[in-house]
């Protein structure tokens, strides 16, 4: 086994810039990446095999030795590091950037895994990258597990360079922080956050398996469906020093069925909100039932409150009790307001919920930096306006502005955290666009099979 994935993983020797203000450096060509000139990445691989943690199927070794590298010049935004291009079981292709900026490196694959059939043991192309264990030994790790569903609790667990030979240390991992080796540092298999793989996170898998294997640490990157040819990309993004997890990824257990994470949610009554939102009273997004607000202005202790005072009433539900225990009542105000909510920074989507119960109105609605919306909101009718933001800086300011408007409830609904922003804050690839698509690629015809617009940088409201 050892011999094997030797073959697997092919190291490049170069000579290693300065390290950067950050602390990470990343060679001229390959995959090899240092911390304060100790390496943490030292080679990478990809394998088929027979399941996430199977063995290495006979004639299912891909090493990743570029066929053609470039290093790429720092960008405007300031990442370096270098894109390579090689050859994948005969005709298949691949592609990898490694980019640094400041404490965060970052490598992304593409691979093309020809389309044939590899034989009905194959079910896995894995993609895998080594560390020395030099690095790590003497670390102890936390680490989430990289089931989307599950949200479990955090796993734990401590290096000592001697683990058995090719046995797992630990498995599923969706991010993992080591302390107490040469450096301490933060690894990230799902960086879009759990909620990536229903949004359009375009990669392929979202944990990784850690095993020892002679002196390095392999994390083994399961991407399925391999028998027949697949195509893959991975991004694994990597932190210099001691980060909380959680607030890097602020969601951390999701459902298929499951409504999009709240946050947040406010209506506007004295007392008695509505009740029966939670859905899983232990993970953070999916706990969060209405809190009743009026008229107190904001404070940084309650994460709520108008912006200076507001012109308005309360009229309780129960005075419309057509309209139901949420629409039937609210603020109803006048002239502008701006109300603001304490909410992660990211992306999300915030539900404006306006009633008719007072009668006809028109209302101009604000989220953020975002483009003002006129509402028409019918005598007993009612509407959820709702608008995508950016939250900043850990606030959001939500304005009106109308002659009368009745506001019965807001809510805050989370996309993505700030740190998890890969396609609207900037494109999936550091340095803009896939690398078959730089100057340097001399194979371009190849990757047509993936259309120019596959990662694109979507537009959102500021």
């Amino acid at each position: 086994m050892k011999k094997q994935f030797a073959a697997i993983l092919t190291f490049f020797v170069c000579f290693a810039p300065p390290v950067l203000a950050g602390g990470f450096s990343v060679a001229t060509d390959g995959p090899v990446i240092r911390l304060n000139e100790i390496v943490v990445v030292g080679a990478d691989g990809l394998d088929l095999a027979t399941g996430e943690t199977g063995a290495t199927v006979a004639n299912g070794l891909g090493d990743l030795k570029a066929d053609q590298t470039a290093a790429m010049p720092e960008s405007k935004a300031g990442w370096s590091g270098n894109i390579s291009f090689g050859s994948l079981f005969g005709d298949g292709r691949w592609a990898r950037e490694v980019a640094a900026r400041d404490d965060v490196a970052e490598i992304t694959l593409a691979a093309l895994l020809p389309s044939r059939d590899y034989g009905a043991t194959v079910r896995q192309a894995r993609y895998c990258i080594s560390i020395p264990v030099a690095t790590l030994k003497g670390a102890s790790f936390e680490y989430r597990l990289g089931m989307h569903r599950s949200g479990r609790a955090k796993r734990t667990g401590k290096l000592t360079g001697d683990e058995a030979e090719g046995e797992f240390i630990a498995t599923h991992i969706r991010h993992i922080q080591f302390t107490g080796g040469k450096v301490d540092l933060f690894v990230d298999f799902c960086p879009c956050g759990v909620w990536g793989i229903f949004l359009e996170d375009p990669a392929t898998a979202y944990k990784a398996h850690l095993k020892r294997q002679g002196d390095q640490y392999v994390f083994v990157i399961p991407n399925r469906a391999a028998r027949y040819g697949t195509r893959l990309v991975n991004k694994v993004v990597l932190r210099a020093g001691k980060h909380d997890m959680d607030r890097l990824h602020p969601v951390r257990a999701v459902h298929y069925t499951s409504p999009f994470p709240v946050f947040k949610r406010v209506q506007f009554v004295a007392r008695f909100p509505v009740k029966g939102l939670s859905t899983r009273g232990n993970q953070p997004g999916f706990d969060q039932e209405f809190i009743p607000w009026q008229t107190q202005t904001w404070s940084a202790e309650s994460g709520l409150g108008w912006i200076g005072a507001v012109q308005g009433k309360l009229i309780p539900p129960m005075d419309h009790l057509d309209q139901g225990p949420l629409f039937g009542g609210g603020l109803l105000g006048s002239g502008t307001a701006v109300f603001r909510l304490a909410h992660p920074s990211g992306r999300v989507l915030l539900n404006v919920m306006l009633s008719g119960a007072a009668g006809a109105c028109e209302v101009s609605v604000r989220a953020g930096r975002g483009q003002a919306r006129k509402v028409k909101v019918a005598a007993n009718g009612r509407q959820t306006v709702t608008l995508p933001a950016i939250v900043h800086d850990g606030t959001l300011d939500v304005q009106f502005d109308g002659a009368a408007w009745l506001l019965s409830a807001v809510s805050v609904q989370m996309l993505m955290a700030e740190s998890e922003d890969y396609l609207y804050g900037r494109n999936w690839w550091a340095f803009d666009r896939p690398p078959w698509r730089q100057a340097q690629c001399a194979d371009k015809s190849v990757w047509s099979v993936w259309p120019r617009n596959a990662f694109p940088k979507t537009s959102w409201p500021q």
